[in-house]
């Protein structure tokens, strides 16, 4: 009876012995568990800020791309307006170098018909020598 009364404490004394242990093994998971649970915060932290960042930085450069894309259309609109203009003012001097030409043929064929007529009259008249 002493030896099973012995082997009964040598059992829960093994018992008594796994679950300490178990027990410290637990607190250990639990602690590696909560460090974890901390580092993982931090963590996510890290990525809440840096798609902040991104985000910011993403509406800067989209407003700049509006702006340049803005300042580019305004530099579209006011060279196409020239480019127009100047059409415009080359037509009008086209138009004006054709008139001119008309209008110098026009005195030039008037000129030859005043030099013949000259020519002309003075062939009729007669020198008073």
């Amino acid at each position: 009876m002493i030896i099973l009364l012995g082997v009964g404490l040598f059992v829960v004394f093994l018992l008594l012995h796994v679950a300490w242990y178990m027990y410290d093994k637990y607190k250990i998971a639990k602690k590696e568990i909560e460090e974890e649970k901390i580092r993982l915060n931090n963590y996510a932290d890290f990525i809440r800020e840096k798609e902040r960042e991104n985000k910011e930085e993403r509406t800067r450069l989209l407003a700049e791309i509006d702006a340049r894309k803005s300042k580019l259309d305004n530099y579209y609109q006011h060279s196409l307006e020239k480019f127009i203009e100047a059409q415009k003012m080359d037509e009008a001097a086209q138009f004006k170098i054709k008139t001119l030409q008309k209008q110098v043929t026009k005195l030039q064929s008037e000129l030859n018909n005043a030099r013949q007529r000259a020519k002309r009259l003075a062939k009729k008249t007669t020198p008073l020598v």
